[in-house]
């Protein structure tokens, strides 16, 4: 097969910058200070080229690889983005609130966490540019109109179910929020219980509406109740102190794109408008979480803090388990390879409790064993790879990584099949979790949404094969 030259070149940026990395991972830098700096600005750098190189290999700029590499740099980079343009100091603020003072980064620290993060990131993409190959037009898969139809009406119904199991949790969890404050839903003597097939069931619902908006091609009326219902999921979420529902916003903007074509300026205009407004006031909510909910500490947050740079350094915060990792060097998860423990435990973790009673997910152990915390410090790609495989064989794992997940998600500008789309589009909402805590996180999204429905959809559309025989 001739490898292209973009592909090559990923490959030759990704190897040199391994080189490097190994040259300064256990390297005395005599300026950290610089290094740091220099770092951050790499990261732009870095950024920039995977999103140009992605779309001279692919021809797209806006797809889900590049919605999903961005978020990515984001939430494993987010804050170094801004120390590189002078925004804060040089410290990764945000581990303040996960380690209380009991663990105190050096600048030593955060240099080889940036090493590590922006390698690894490299290698990622490497190992996505690699399997990209261009689809011919009979290499779709469910290609049946059958299918299609299925796909609406096992999404119809499960939209009903999940609105309403979504609706009561984050409704819930904003009576909690504004009379307890932040997180009390989910760790303080406050949360209660609530039934786990509420939230799995809850899960289902961007899901089910992406399965409805694609099975039926955007009809007019699909998308004024999807829409209508979508927004009222972002009101209970945000006032929840919640805004995972911005992943899920991209997404379904990038799918009206793909289906609808092309947005025209006006529409562009006010839906970036809109974004920003609604940015700035899930912003200004998720500042002032930790005291409880008011609307004069909203208010007050959005006219003294800046709603961008808040929300990288809020994101980045996710860079933080990394440098843990890397200040203790005796640092071992000791249940195995999460990445193997990620599978059956994707659909319970019985199936490993039942032999191992002790046993903790990597993400929770981290934050409840390791760190004596109350509440989850989240997780990342990055981190995973370090914990299981150490400084010198993460960025070399992080390639695998990018080859399976882009092949999971990224769809081609000719894909028309329906269930294709739906099914990598859903995908990639899943593995979004992946980027931001453990890879359990996200296989466990992705088999009680994407999976389950795939799964009825061909039973469904089986059963209309034999009737029409």
């Amino acid at each position: 097969m001739k490898l292209s030259i973009t592909k090559a070149n990923a490959i030759l940026i990704a190897v040199f910058a391994y080189v490097i990395y190994l040259f300064l991972i256990d390297a005395d830098i005599s300026n950290y200070k610089t290094g740091i700096y220099i770092m951050s600005v790499m990261g732009w750098i870095a950024w920039a080229y995977m999103c140009i190189s992605w779309k001279k290999l692919t021809g797209e700029l806006f797809s889900l690889y590049i919605i999903f590499i961005s978020f990515a740099v984001v939430f494993t980079y987010g804050q170094c983005l801004m120390w590189a343009l002078g925004i804060h100091g040089n410290r990764l603020e945000i581990i303040g609130r996960f380690i209380e003072g009991r663990i105190r980064l050096t600048d030593s620290d955060i240099f080889r966490t940036q090493l590590l993060t922006i390698v690894g990131l490299l290698a990622f993409h490497a190992g996505a540019m690699c399997q990209y190959k261009r689809l011919s037009n009979d290499s779709a898969w469910l290609k049946d109109h059958r299918s299609s139809q299925s796909l609406v009406t096992v999404c119809k119904v499960m939209l009903v179910i999940s609105t309403i199991c979504a609706y009561y949790y984050w409704l819930r969890n904003g009576i909690i929020y504004r009379s307890f404050g932040y997180g009390a839903y989910q760790y303080g003597e406050n949360s209660g219980n609530i039934n786990s097939i509420i939230i799995i069931l809850g899960w289902m619902f961007i899901p089910s509406m992406i399965g409805v908006l694609v099975g039926n091609n955007y009809k007019k009326t699909d998308k004024k109740v999807c829409y209508t219902l979508f927004a009222i999921f972002v009101v209970l979420c945000t006032f929840a102190g919640d805004r995972a529902w911005i992943y899920n916003l991209v997404i379904l903007v990038w799918l009206h794109y793909r289906m609808q074509g092309t947005f025209n300026t006006r529409r562009f205009v006010r839906l970036s408008i809109s974004g920003l407004i609604i940015l700035t006031f899930a912003e200004a909510v998720s500042t002032v979480r930790g005291g409880g909910l008011s609307f004069n500490a909203i208010i007050n947050s959005i006219i003294n803090d800046n709603p961008i740079s808040s929300a990288f350094f809020e994101m980045g915060g996710t860079m933080a388990p990394t440098a843990i990792i890397f200040h203790d060097p005796n640092f071992n998860y000791p249940f195995g390879n999460s990445y193997l423990l990620s599978i059956p435990e994707m659909i319970t973790t019985k199936f490993i409790t039942f032999f191992v009673p002790e046993y903790q997910a990597l993400g929770g152990w981290f934050s409840q064993t390791y760190l004596g915390l109350s509440y989850g410090a989240g997780f990342s790609m990055i981190a995973e790879a370090l914990a299981n495989y150490g400084r010198y064989v993460a960025p070399l794992w992080m390639i695998l990584m990018g080859v399976v997940i882009a092949r999971a998600i990224n769809i081609q500008h000719d894909e028309k099949d329906e269930i294709t789309i739906f099914f990598k589009s859903t995908t990639c909402i899943s593995f979004l979790y992946i980027v931001r805590n453990s890879t359990v996180n996200g296989l466990k999204q992705w088999f009680f949404t994407t999976f389950i429905i795939m799964v009825l959809v061909t039973v469904l559309t089986s059963r209309k094969r034999k009737r029409e025989r």
